[in-house]
């Protein structure tokens, strides 16, 4: 049975409630949005190699080309909402300083992107025969 990449998102949720108690929330929050990414990034990238033609490489150049496929098949808010978790993702993986002015903030509205794709990110509904 494949991963559900959805248990990445509710990690990063519980990642966030943890870090709203912890005396020094910043790994938490960090964590939070990078899961947030990867569950939302792994979730689009399958839904488009089952639905969208996407031939995914395996490799780092897919998380741009997925972007660029979506961006294709007129799925661009979806790409876009990728791109901001990714950027986010990318701070909070690799900066020293963060450049967000209130991380809770900055974490919230990455986990409601990484949910909106979810959202709207779904199967087709099978037809009755």
């Amino acid at each position: 049975m494949p991963f559900d990449w959805q248990g990445y998102v509710a990690l990063a949720r519980d990642l966030e409630r943890q870090a709203g108690a912890a005396p020094e929330p910043e790994s938490l929050q960090r964590s939070a949005v990078s899961r947030a990414y990867f569950g939302a990034y792994c979730h689009a990238r399958n839904y488009a190699k089952n639905f969208l033609e996407f031939a995914a490489r395996e490799d780092a150049d897919d998380h741009g080309r997925l972007r660029a496929h979506l961006k294709g098949k007129r799925r661009k808010g979806d790409a876009d909402r990728l791109e901001q978790l990714r950027q986010l993702r990318n701070e909070a993986d690799y900066l020293d300083e963060l450049p967000w002015s209130d991380r809770a903030v900055t974490v919230a509205a990455a986990l409601l992107a990484a949910e909106y794709i979810y959202r709207s990110l779904t199967p087709p509904k099978a037809t009755e025969q």
